[in-house]
């Protein structure tokens, strides 16, 4: 069983425990050691919730990653679930202490940041996993296979949208103290919508397509007064292989919980998925009737991803939890082979794959700043 230990996540953390819970689903890992909060009390509170050792327990990250980095029964990879402006230096402190290291994104907030962590961890031979959560999400993964079949044809479209309302009404100073990670420049970085949920619509169309960016064009708006950062951004997309796209998000569009979609237009055929009906898209092929693709059904054959197109039968949903152990699983598979000096695949996001979402982030920042003029990636 693995060994790994958790930066942030402590009590009333809710992305921790998510990932805590989906670790658990399959019974491959231990946690054994935390920096679970910055406030002493907490994190002492957290940590003996979570039956961990009072001795590791650690007042702060640097701390964690040198003890653990020392110890003969050290943690295998370290879980890194805090605000975003504390990603790049925990991240940081464990790679060069040679712990494999999984982070929620973005892996940082600065561009060099980003490039500094990608060549640290692959220089150092680490796994890094980046918890991209659609990329476990097992009808994405069978739409990635149709794609690389070659079912859609040469695509030349994507149109993808991540609509939410939670930031719709009016808010004042106390209000906004509740979201300090989305209205804090200090701790969001540049962006909340672009980077909160922006970032997603670009990571997931390039792990559905294999289509590598060319330029941006984008557009924020900071509608409404809340806080300091955009709250809506448009982006259109130019691809190397000449396809388009078109990328919204936006946290006041009113009457939307969590609607991302995405949609990709081949010569061939077309996919279209939806996160509130999660397992299922429709497929239509030229010169065929539009087909719903369900998950869990026997027409999906063999083709599946490493295993994991399913873990309950069809009818009955599954959704974040189990995407979230979807990435855990391959991540520690590649790592309980590597450890045992096997052979082992990358079947999730990496840190090269976080620094696409940091580029992504700064060519439509500058596009933004200089007018809406087209940006090389």
């Amino acid at each position: 069983m693995l060994k790994y230990g958790m930066v942030g996540g402590g009590k009333g953390a809710f992305i921790g425990e998510v990932h805590r819970k989906a670790m658990a689903l399959d019974h491959r890992t231990e946690l054994v050691a935390g920096c679970f909060s910055r406030d002493a009390g907490t994190n002492a509170e957290s940590g003996a919730e979570l039956g961990v050792s009072p001795d590791r327990v650690y007042a702060d990250y640097n701390e964690m990653a040198r003890a653990e980095g020392m110890r003969e029964d050290g943690i295998d990879f370290v879980s890194i679930v805090t605000s975003n402006y504390c990603h790049a230096d925990a991240c940081r402190a464990f790679l060069n202490n040679g712990i494999n290291v999984v982070c929620e994104k973005p892996l940082a907030l600065t561009l060099p940041d980003a490039e500094e962590l990608t060549a640290l961890a692959e220089g150092k031979g680490l796994l890094f996993m980046l918890t991209y959560t659609f990329a476990g999400y097992p009808m994405l993964r069978h739409a990635k296979k149709v794609v690389e079949r070659g079912d859609l044809g040469n695509i030349f479209m994507v149109m993808g949208e991540f609509p939410q309302d939670y930031l719709c009404g009016d808010f004042d100073d106390s209000s906004l103290g509740k979201f300090p990670w989305r209205s804090e420049p200090r701790f969001s970085g540049r962006t909340n919508s672009l980077g909160d949920i922006g970032s997603h619509i670009q990571f997931t169309t390039q792990y559905l397509t294999g289509l590598e960016i060319d330029s941006v064009c984008a557009k924020l708006d900071n509608i409404g007064p809340f806080g300091k950062l955009d709250t809506n951004s448009s982006v259109m997309v130019r691809f190397t292989n000449g396809a388009t796209g078109m990328f919204w998000s936006s946290q006041v569009a009113l009457g939307n919980d969590n609607n991302f979609a995405l949609r990709i237009y081949g010569e061939k055929g077309s996919i279209e998925w939806c996160n509130e009906a999660a397992e299922e898209f429709n497929l239509s092929l030229l010169g065929h009737p539009t087909m719903r693709i369900r998950k869990g059904h026997s027409y999906l054959g063999e083709d599946k991803f490493h295993n994991v197109t399913a873990r309950l039968p069809f009818g009955h949903t599954e959704g974040l939890y189990a995407a979230f152990a979807n990435l855990y699983l391959d991540y520690c598979e590649a790592l309980e082979n590597k450890l045992q000096g096997k052979p082992y695949e990358i079947n999730f996001p990496t840190a090269r794959d976080g620094l696409h979402g940091v580029r992504y982030i700064e060519r439509c920042l500058e596009s933004n700043e200089s007018g809406q003029a087209w940006v090389k990636f």
